[in-house]
Order: structure tokens, then C-alpha cells, then sequence
């Protein structure tokens, strides 16, 4: 096969001392599967292995806000500078969204900020929801303003739903993780976001977890013909990655909803295993239901676009 560069924008780390944290709350799994065996030497295997020239690293849910906002912040500030050091030593191999400490939106604020002008962090990753606010509530425009005005990439991850399981016995991640997605995209929609602030530019994971396929129905919130087509024209400003959602049943909905141009390649390793990464990879790879044009602005052109090939772009002067 001859080779592809890729930018893998859906991609996690799990450091020793960040396992010890959740350990120390009792967690040891992350959406109900068993938290990830993680390592530098691994991830550049896997890399290699499926043509991929740049991973954008991120902390997958539980993320690091566990009710105690001290430390939260310790916790994020240690995350991000081992991501910024793991960068420094691979810089043309890793990037990395930041940490922050939602529903903590000074200490988040603080954070974004150390993050984007001392770090070189690539943009800033969220989970979906926090206790039981999604990421779009009220409580969260300052940082949402900030994130905006500094024109910063943002990647959404899902987090479990609030409460207790719908049904007991089945991971989060089996379902619970694409309504949760879905979640966080209305509520970025119903509080304006989406309309208010521009520059921001916000990747949902999974290609959006069933969005795609219920877009209709979420713009029958509008009430009237005017405000579906305002909804719609606000579902499609999210930007979607492909991790576990390029086979044939999935990849060619997302497709059919939203333009090349806003999609772009991930893998979601280590979350997932490596078969299943090479799996979906070449299922991406054989679709031909799109150009191979289309194929490169997926794989990399897009995420350059978007500036996640440097980390100078969002430097305030």
C-alpha cells in the first residue's frame, strides 16, 4: 500500500500517575471498559502501522475533576505538561489537546490559558457532560467566550450519562457514550454557541455519536420551518472524527450529512484494541463511496486546516 500521511485527532495517553489519581477514587475503568494499558513505544508502533504522521494526544474520560477543584488543577497542570514534554521529545510525531477542570470554569480558564501560551497545546479537549451539566450550559460561557476569542480547536469527548445506569449490566460505552455526545451538541446549540461564537471550531468524537442520523428530528426543536433550517445550519458547523465510526454501516451516513471538509481521521486507541484500529483504518481506506481528494482532506487536510500540524497558531501576541 503505498503510504498515507494521517492526523489521528481522537487518540489518548494514560500516565502512571494519572492512573494512580483515579485509583485513589476507586476508579480503575474508563466508560465501564478496563482503563487502557498506554506507552510511548506502543503508540508509535500502532502509528506506523496505519500510516499515521501526527497523533493529537488527549486524556479520555474520567478526565481529572473528581469534586475536590485543588486538585483538579494540580492534577490537569501535571497531565498537560507531561503531554507538553512527551511533544518536546516527539515533536513531529505528537500534539495534544489540554486538560481542563470543568465544572471549574476560573481554574479551566487558567488552565486553557498556561496551556495555550506555555504549553503549545494544539486546542483543548472537553468532556460532553460534568456531574449534570453538558458542556454547553450556562455556567460555562465565560470559558466558552475565552475559547473563542482564542480561536481555539476543541475536541468533545463523551463522558457517561449523569445518574445511575439506564441499564444495568451494559458498559457506557456501548451506548450511553453517543447520547451523551448528541447531549453536548444540543446544548451547544440551545445556548447559542454554535451562532455566538464563530471562531471557535468544536470536534465531536465518533462522528457524533447518532447525530448524523437524528439531525432531522433535533431540528424539530426549532418549532418552525425558519428555525430547523437555523438548527441544521448549526449542526453542521461541528466538526466530526471517524474513531470506531468508518465501517460501511456508519461512515457513509456521516457523509451523507455533513461536507469532507469537516470530517476528520481517529482512532481512539489505546481505548480500543489494535485489530480493531487496523480494521476500521482499512475499511476507511477501501470505502469508495468518496474521492480519494476527499480521503486526504479526511486523513490530513482538514486537521492541517484546522492547525494541528503547528502549535504557533493560536499564540497571543
Amino acid at each position: 500500500m503505498e503510504p498515507i500521511n494521517r492526523i489521528d485527532v481522537h487518540t489518548h495517553f494514560v500516565p502512571a500517575f494519572y492512573r494512580s489519581y483515579l485509583a485513589n477514587y476507586g476508579i480503575d475503568d474508563a466508560g465501564g471498559a478496563p482503563l487502557a494499558k498506554w506507552n510511548v513505544e506502543d503508540h508509535l508502533a500502532l502509528m506506523d502501522r496505519n500510516y499515521i504522521t501526527k497523533s493529537i494526544l488527549s486524556l479520555s474520560m474520567p478526565g481529572v475533576q473528581m469534586g475536590n477543584d485543588i486538585k483538579a488543577r494540580e492534577m490537569a497542570r501535571m497531565v498537560n505538561e507531561y503531554a507538553a514534554d512527551l511533544v518536546a521529545k516527539h515533536p513531529d510525531r505528537f500534539g495534544f489537546f489540554a486538560t481542563l477542570t470543568l465544572p471549574d470554569v476560573e481554574g479551566a480558564i487558567s488552565e486553557m490559558n498556561y496551556a495555550l501560551d506555555h504549553l503549545n497545546a494544539d486546542g483543548i479537549v472537553l468532556l460532553s457532560n460534568e456531574g449534570k451539566k453538558y458542556v454547553g450550559d450556562s455556567g460555562n460561557k465565560p470559558l466558552l467566550e475565552a475559547l473563542n476569542n482564542r480561536k481555539a480547536v476543541v475536541f468533545i469527548h463523551p463522558n457517561n450519562l449523569p445518574g445511575n445506569l439506564a441499564m444495568q449490566g451494559l458498559p457506557p460505552y456501548v451506548a450511553d457514550f453517543s447520547l451523551s455526545t448528541v447531549r453536548a451538541a444540543i446544548s451547544l446549540i440551545q445556548s447559542g454557541t454554535m451562532r455566538t461564537y464563530h471562531d471557535v471550531k468544536i470536534i465531536l468524537a465518533h462522528a457524533g455519536g447518532f447525530l448524523p442520523y437524528a439531525a432531522g428530528r433535533i431540528a424539530s426543536i426549532g418549532s418552525s420551518p425558519e428555525g430547523m433550517a437555523r438548527i441544521m445550519k448549526d449542526l453542521t458547523r461541528f466538526y466530526f472524527e471517524i474513531a470506531v465510526s468508518s465501517s460501511p454501516t456508519v461512515f457513509p451516513g456521516l457523509m451523507a450529512f455533513t461536507s469532507s471538509k469537516h470530517v476528520l481521521f481517529g482512532t481512539d486507541w489505546p481505548c480500543v484494541p489494535k485489530a480493531y484500529v487496523n480494521t476500521l483504518t482499512n475499511f476507511f481506506d477501501v470505502y469508495d463511496g468518496i474521492s480519494n481528494e476527499q480521503k486526504a482532506d479526511i486523513n490530513f487536510g482538514n486537521a492541517a486546516a484546522l492547525g494541528l500540524l503547528e502549535t504557533s497558531w493560536h499564540i497571543s501576541s
